[in-house]
């Protein structure tokens, strides 16, 4: 349940380079912190009945990470999730 919400923002990592950030908030139940810690690894699912429950957040990191950039999901029990992808710029090619 919950509703979501999706906000982009320019953001500056640590090392300096220009990034995206993505965030995704679900304003649903949240999870505990066993789940979340769990949340991404391919085929994790609280769901059943789903052959393919449990690849989403796992696909979504491997892309995030292949492509340079970072995931952090956080989460509130009773409140809600918030995944926020950082994503890198690169410069267009023929500019």
């Amino acid at each position: 349940g919950g509703r979501m919400h999706f906000t982009t923002r320019l953001a500056a990592p640590a090392n300096g380079a220009s990034a995206v950030e993505l965030s995704v908030l679900d304003s649903g139940v949240g999870m505990a912190a066993t789940t979340s810690a769990c949340a991404a690894y391919p085929y994790f699912t609280t769901k059943t009945n789903d052959p393919l429950a449990g690849l989403g957040l796992a696909a979504v990191d491997g892309f995030v990470r292949q492509s340079g950039g970072s995931m952090v999901v956080r989460t509130w029990m009773g409140s809600g999730t918030v995944v926020t992808l950082c994503l890198p710029c690169r410069a267009a090619e023929g500019k």
